[in-house]
């Protein structure tokens, strides 16, 4: 767990008796002045008359007080599930207000090594959280403004702290107390597990199949488990999510988990769990998921949500190690084409593609976006034959049997 205190009316005072460079004290003072910016709209909605800086800064205290105000707003804590950029920019977001945030996350660390491109806003928003100060090559001018989502992590990971947020990495939450009166909210947590969902719900599944055979008195024979093993250790990537062949939009709908709301799965799990990290529940007024497509709260807790699909394309991408020893890796530069442009590079190339990027980063990050029209009017074969004889010789069988099997599933 990270916990740091860093409360908004002291990173002045901090500033000017910590001796710290000129960087760490340009740092602070612009997050700072982004604090007095929030706060000052705070105290606006608060009924403060002329909201300078210290009734900002006193508008701030009362907020994150522990107790309720006289106003009666007491309304203080929020829980914040998931470290990505979403979760971690509405968590600094919260702070920056004054709310007391804590962020949990599943994951140990920061995994994800893609490059995301901004708009002029989002790279104006990063760069007053810090940006430039933890990463002084970033470039925030130019054709193509980008940089990593793990660097995106860690920029605003860093303000969170900051700004006295809590984080605790490596946990997901097992279970929820409502309020009893006018107390708040509990949420439990338990180490995460790898996997730990995917063999809840497989276990579920062979339940209820085992259960399905008994009535209609069909046998169900298992093996040894060695072969699920040996799939399961061949797609250790997370699997995209499976919505009917709908094409378009989907609707997921779920009933809401009485043992996870009222706290019974939490409680059982924390026992199972006792000889592991403990930790006391977390207080909260407020629940923020932001915990991806597979968000497991949305499921327990009921939600209706729909999604949007985007299966008339899919994307390859690809991450290689960039060396910046290598005086030719150094001298490559960022390039993004769009089909409908001038300088498109695949004018000649038989795949109907729409949109390709390289830019590079931490690694050297390839994106292209194709059209499954490709497949529906070509077929496989027409694909096979405009290929030279040497590199359809080297496309195993298995692989073309598998291509002619996706193509016949959409």
């Amino acid at each position: 767990m990270l916990d740091y205190d860093f409360t908004a009316h002291l990173i002045i005072p901090a500033v000017e008796a910590a001796g710290l460079k000129f960087a760490q004290k340009k740092l602070l003072t612009e997050l700072h002045a982004s604090m007095l910016r929030a706060q000052k709209v705070v105290a606006r909605l608060r009924g403060v008359a002329r909201a300078e800086n210290d009734a900002a800064m006193r508008a701030a205290e009362e907020t994150a007080a522990k107790s309720t105000a006289p106003e009666g707003f007491g309304f203080n804590e929020v829980l914040v599930c998931g470290a990505g950029p979403v979760g971690l920019r509405a968590a600094c977001e919260l702070a920056l207000l004054g709310f007391r945030v804590t962020v949990v996350e599943k994951r140990p660390n920061f995994s994800r090594a893609n490059i995301l491109t901004f708009w002029d806003e989002t790279m104006s928003d990063l760069l007053a959280l810090g940006a430039k100060s933890y990463f002084p090559s970033l470039q925030p001018t130019g054709t193509h403004k980008f940089l990593g989502t793990r660097q995106i992590q860690v920029c605003l990971l860093k303000t969170f702290l900051l700004f006295g947020g809590v984080v605790r990495y490596g946990m997901e939450i097992c279970g929820m107390v409502p309020p009893d009166g006018a107390g708040k909210w509990r949420a439990s947590f338990r180490p995460y597990v790898k996997h730990r969902r995917a063999a809840a719900m497989d276990a579920t599944a062979k339940q209820s199949a085992a259960q399905e055979g008994a009535e209609t008195g069909s046998e169900t024979v298992d093996g040894d488990g060695k072969d699920d093993d040996e799939a399961g250790a061949a797609t250790e990537f997370q699997k995209a999510k499976s919505y009917g062949g709908k094409e378009t939009a989907s609707i997921e709908a779920w009933d809401v988990d009485d043992a996870f709301l009222n706290g019974h799965a939490a409680a059982s799990e924390s026992a199972a769990a006792a000889s592991a990290e403990s930790l006391a529940p977390v207080a909260f007024d407020a629940y923020v998921i932001a915990e991806g497509g597979w968000s497991d709260s949305t499921r327990r807790l009921g939600f209706s949500k729909a999604v949007e699909l985007f299966k008339p394309a899919f994307g390859l991408v690809a991450n290689l190690k960039y060396n910046p020893a290598d005086l030719k890796e150094r001298h490559m530069r960022s390039q993004i084409h769009f089909v409908l442009g001038k300088d498109w590079p695949l004018s000649r190339c038989p795949i109907q593609a729409e949109f390709i990027e390289y830019l590079k980063g931490e690694t050297h990050f390839f994106a292209l976006v194709v059209s499954k029209k490709n497949h529906h009017k070509d077929g496989t074969d027409a694909h096979l034959e405009r290929m030279k004889p040497e590199d359809r010789a080297a496309i195993p069988d298995e692989i073309v049997a598998m291509m002619r099997q996706v193509i016949a599933s959409d």
